[in-house]
């Protein structure tokens, strides 16, 4: 285990240590406090391989689709553009990458350990060959090799993307991330960036993102939704599954296949439910996480 993966998993373990009620007031102070020395401790880092393994469950799920030749979008790659030179690889002629912040810097010279990670692995049928490595060259100029943009503006971003122009989209756990106020706009872009009969796939987490449950459900949507919680870094909108499938339904999709997985036992007493909740049925509140499967 390498020495980065050893401070992330003390991290996980210190904050799992702490009862929920506290680990929200610390995730609250990050959110007001962003260049503090508690902050600067405590903020999870970013572990390629785990970012890697997310890529190949992705094509893993989706199955023997076709991409060679295709126009693609990821929403929220995060700390990495590795997907898009994977998929570049697997066949992709070109690559959207949407997302709310410059986590990447792609300007910086990309070094030869960040350039072997995005060799797609053997056991994927690759198709096109990654552009040669040179040293002191910056990633954006590999990103152009391939053919793929970057935008960090987001939804702005989204307005970018011509209308009709994207064979797939997909999204490996963002979805819950996308601000409330701005989700059902978030949708009705990806829609129309979409070529008709086009394909979506999203996986969704509906965890609480700070202890991997559901007690992120016991505040009032007002409360929840403030400037403070809407800028931590573990914010979710607390959109469901159903209610989720039913604003991509509403935006004009057809949803062709969902799968669920669930939480062995209550993630939340519902007696601790904001009344918002109180009503939710069994099968939602024990939905941990979901993938859709979608056409346009």
């Amino acid at each position: 285990m390498t020495g980065l993966k050893i401070i992330d998993k003390s991290k996980r373990l210190l904050k799992n240590s702490l009862p929920f009620v506290l680990r929200h007031k610390l995730q609250m102070y990050i959110s007001s406090h962003p260049k503090s020395k508690i902050t600067d401790y405590v903020r999870q880092d970013f572990i390629p391989e785990r970012h890697h393994a997310s890529f190949y469950r992705i094509i893993d799920l989706i199955g023997e689709m076709d991409l060679c030749g295709k126009s693609i979008c990821e929403l929220g790659p995060g700390g990495s553009l590795s997907n898009a030179f994977y998929l570049f690889q697997i066949g992709g002629a070109s690559h959207t990458l949407l997302d709310v912040c410059d986590f990447i810097h792609a300007e910086r010279p990309l070094s030869r350990k960040e350039y072997e990670d995005l060799i797609l692995s053997p056991r994927y049928g690759k198709k096109q060959d990654l552009p040669p490595f040179q040293e002191g060259k910056p990633l954006s100029d590999y990103m152009k090799a391939i053919n793929a943009v970057y935008y960090f503006d987001g939804l702005d971003g989204y307005k970018r993307v011509p209308d009709e122009s994207v064979d797939f989209l997909y999204s490996c756990t963002v979805l819950q991330h996308i601000r409330k106020n701005i989700f059902i706009d978030s949708v009705k872009e990806m829609y129309r960036m979409m070529k008709p009969g086009a394909a979506a796939f999203h996986m969704v987490d509906l965890k609480d993102m700070m202890g991997g449950k559901k007690n992120h459900l016991r505040y009032s949507d007002e409360y929840w939704n403030d400037e403070v919680h809407r800028n931590m870094r573990c914010y979710t909108n607390r959109i469901q599954c159903e209610e989720m499938c039913g604003i991509f339904k509403e935006a004009g999709f057809k949803l062709k296949k969902l799968e669920r997985t669930y939480f062995d036992k209550p993630p939340i007493r519902k007696r601790l439910l904001d009344a918002a909740f109180q009503k939710i049925s069994k099968k939602e509140l024990y939905t941990e996480t979901f993938s859709i499967m979608m056409e346009k």
